[in-house]
Parts: structure tokens; C-alpha cells; sequence
């Protein structure tokens, strides 16, 4: 059987809305009997979008590796990833103990495969707009849980055309909103003890002891684009410093 890109985004589509009205498991699927002869599907994980990146690739039949010709991981990563369990609709629904809750988790990764062939590109936060919403504490920490929050969804294709356009500085202090909210209140006297990140005892954003979040992403990043790392580690040590941000916000630092 041709499987291109759209038919496997088609079959996945069909197989996840009918996991989600019934709540039962993937080997259950009635129409899988069509398919029978179709090679590969088994050392897929029965998944079409795991056929299609094997396939694509040109991998041996028992052997399945993720990369970017699998649609899903282009936009949202490896959907597999234990790092980020709970922002993974597959491994929720995979973890989930019964129908009603394999229905819900279903239910979101469908939706993110429906969105798949209509994904927009990022629209990154510019500087000017960081800045103009740095001028409170809060406004600080909101608008940089989202610059965080925006370099771990971005596709591997956004990232690298961003980091490209702003030479880098996509990771440093111009589109850091603490950074320019620490800047305004202190001026040339600004020290990174000041920063709501810098004030805790186990984690700062890139200076001095504690865990380095910041410099664990920088380094996450440059080994990826260097082929030294893949990219579940980019996602694992930026969404470790995007949830620190958040847990800030949701604390009413």
C-alpha cells in the first residue's frame, strides 16, 4: 500500500476518532482488518504516522526511530517523550486506566493530528513587545513564561529560522522580560540576585551557583544543532526552565 504524508494523517485521523468515541485500545480497531496485508504496521506501534516516518526514512522493517519525516514530531515532538508526560495527549491516553479517560486523552491527540495540515507558523513575540510588557514584576514573569513557553512548542524548522534571524540573542537578555524589568528598576546596579529565578537557592537563569536551567538550554540547543544530541533533549531542558516560569506565575511571585 502508497502511504503518503496526507492518507497517513487520513488513517491516523480515523483510527483516534474512533478511539475517542469508544475509549477502548488501539489493537481493538475494527478496521484494521482492511490492512492486514499492509508490512511494517506491527513494528510501527500500529500507528500510521510511525509507518509513514519508517518508510520515509527507508528503516529496516524492525526498526522504528523518530524523525522529522513523522508530521507529528515536526510540530510537536517525539509524542512518546517521559519528559514531558503531561503535556503528551499519548502517553496520557497510553498511562489512562479506564474508557472514560482514554475517551478525553484521545480526544486531545486527535485534535493535534487534525491540526497537523493546518498548522500556522510561530508568531514570535518581538522585542518591542517583551519589553513593553516588562514594565511590572508580573508582566515580567508572564511574558517570559511565554517567550519560554513559545521555544518549546516551536517546530524544529521555526527554532532554527529564528535563532538564525536574531543571531542567537533569541536566548539572551533582549527577549528576557525579567531581564528588562530588573534593568528599569535597578539600571547599571541590575545584579542577577535581584531576578525572582536568581532569589531561590537551587535554580538561576545562567549566573552564578544552583542549577543552571539557562545554560543547560543553551548547551541542549547548540549540541542538537551540531548533531550532537537529539531533539527530546532540547524539549526535556527547555520545558525544565518553561515550567520553573510557570510555577513563579502560579505561586504570585
Amino acid at each position: 500500500m502508497r502511504l503518503t504524508r496526507k492518507k497517513a494523517i487520513e488513517l491516523c485521523i480515523a483510527l483516534w476518532e474512533w478511539l475517542a468515541e469508544t475509549g477502548k485500545k488501539k489493537e481493538d480497531w475494527p478496521e484494521w482488518e482492511k490492512y492486514k496485508d499492509c508490512k511494517g504496521l506491527n513494528d510501527a506501534h500500529w500507528c500510521w504516522l510511525c509507518l509513514y516516518n519508517n518508510r520515509k526514512q527507508r528503516l529496516p522493517q524492525s526498526i522504528s526511530e523518530c524523525n522529522y519525516a513523522c508530521p507529528y514530531y515536526t510540530v510537536y515532538g517525539f509524542c512518546a517523550n517521559i519528559y514531558a508526560r503531561n503535556d503528551k495527549p499519548f502517553l496520557m491516553w497510553e498511562d489512562a486506566k479506564t474508557p472514560r479517560a482514554r475517551m478525553k486523552y484521545a480526544g486531545l491527540f486527535l485534535e493535534q493530528i487534525k491540526s497537523l495540515e493546518k498548522k500556522k507558523m510561530m508568531r514570535w513575540l518581538t522585542i518591542s513587545q517583551i519589553k513593553r510588557r516588562s514594565k511590572t514584576a508580573k508582566g515580567a514573569l508572564e511574558v517570559s513564561y511565554e517567550h519560554w513557553n513559545q521555544l518549546y512548542t516551536a517546530t524544529a524548522k521555526e527554532l532554527r529560522a529564528k535563532y538564525k534571524r536574531t543571531k542567537g540573542y533569541i536566548f539572551l537578555s533582549t527577549h528576557c522580560g525579567l531581564c528588562h524589568y530588573y534593568k528599569r528598576v535597578y539600571g547599571n546596579d541590575m545584579k542577577c540576585s535581584h531576578c525572582v529565578l536568581g532569589k531561590t537557592t537551587i535554580y538561576r537563569c545562567g549566573y552564578g551557583g544552583g542549577i543552571d536551567l539557562w545554560r543547560h538550554v543553551i548547551d541542549a540547543f547548540e549540541d542538537w544543532k551540531k548533531g550532537r544530541c537529539n531533539w527530546r533533549d532540547w524539549e526535556r531542558t527547555c520545558k525544565d526552565l518553561r515550567d520553573k516560569l510557570k510555577e513563579l506565575l502560579e505561586q504570585g511571585t
